[in-house]
């Protein structure tokens, strides 16, 4: 039944531009990821202030969020929690940060609203969705962190005091670009806001690419595996599988293609003058879709060619 999905025609038509692979859109949970889990797990059950994750570009913080949110219900079934992407503006004011945070929570402010209308309506928000849900607490998890300076953070501060005189305690889950600690911090520091570093950036983590081929050969193994990655839905077939069947029935798993993937991989970090212990997902993702759509059935070994190429495509070499 699923050779439709695998052959030419209208039904692998239908599915193709959907698939996470050809939508870019893929969610690995890697080793990094785990790790990102356990330490949210911890901080929400504890309570504790102040978790943040520093991050280079490329790693993957915003889809590691996207997963944690998807996941945190399991182990806290009934704790509402919600995402937020900070952004800069030339010019901060709380009308627009409460508006930008409305945005976020899912619901349009109204036009020409003021500042303090907005501020209502996102606390009712969230003090509402926690009631609801019979819950004492929510968790915001905070995307491009280092986007917010002293201003925004007073204003997240106070927002999370009358959630508290409200019964609902809120934890903070920060991921943000080195920024964070290298201007944000230090600024607040200089300033004698303990105040906010102790509400906010209390306990640092990194969050880290892929640290060797074997997590490499883990990640490449998931596009092999129906069992953790398959489409479409309920139709058992892998990604690998998907867009090479031909191969994939001869025994092709790209999970063997790992050793060439990470000596380019290392060979382009050399030539950057960079050591390879932090490949991002995002790097990595790209190269194998690249590869995928380049590969043809017709290819046989080796595919170094291909993989040098579809690695230079996700401008791996062009970040640094």
């Amino acid at each position: 039944m699923n050779d439709q999905f695998l052959k030419p025609g209208e039904h692998r038509d239908a599915v193709y531009a959907k698939h996470p692979v050809v939508r870019n859109a893929v969610k690995i949970v890697t080793g990094p990821v785990r790790e990102a889990e356990e330490v949210t797990r911890g901080a929400i059950l504890h309570r504790d202030p102040g978790t943040y994750f520093l991050a280079e570009p490329r790693v993957g913080k915003t889809t590691t969020i996207e997963m944690i949110k998807s996941v945190m219900p399991q182990t806290f079934p009934g704790v509402p929690v919600f995402d937020c992407n900070a952004k800069s503006h030339c010019t901060r004011s709380e009308k627009t940060f409460f508006g930008e945070l409305l945005y976020e929570l899912g619901q349009s402010p109204a036009v020409g609203s003021p500042a303090a209308y907005r501020r209502a309506v996102a606390l009712d928000r969230l003090i509402g969705d926690a009631r609801t849900a019979k819950s004492d607490r929510i968790v915001l998890l905070i995307d491009e962190g280092q986007s917010w300076n002293e201003f925004e953070y007073e204003l997240l501060r106070d927002l999370i005091n009358d959630l508290r005189k409200a019964g609902v305690v809120c934890t903070t889950i920060i991921f943000a670009h080195p920024n964070l600690e290298l201007h944000v911090k230090r600024d607040l520091l200089r300033k004698g806001r303990t105040d906010l570093t102790g509400r906010f950036l209390v306990s640092r983590h990194t969050f880290r690419g892929l640290a060797n081929k074997a997590e490499l050969a883990d990640a490449f193994g998931a596009y092999d595996n129906p069992r953790r990655h398959q489409f479409p839905s309920g139709s058992e077939l892998c990604y690998s599988q998907f867009f090479r069947p031909g191969a994939f029935g001869q025994g092709w798993r790209l999970a063997a293609e790992v050793d060439i993937a990470w000596s380019i991989f290392a060979a382009a970090s050399k030539s950057s003058e960079r050591s390879l212990v932090s490949l991002g997902m995002q790097w990595v993702s790209g190269a194998i879709r690249n590869f995928l759509f380049a590969i043809d059935e017709s290819v046989r070994l080796p595919t170094a060619e291909i993989w040098n190429d579809s690695i230079r495509a996700a401008s791996y070499n062009a970040m640094y």
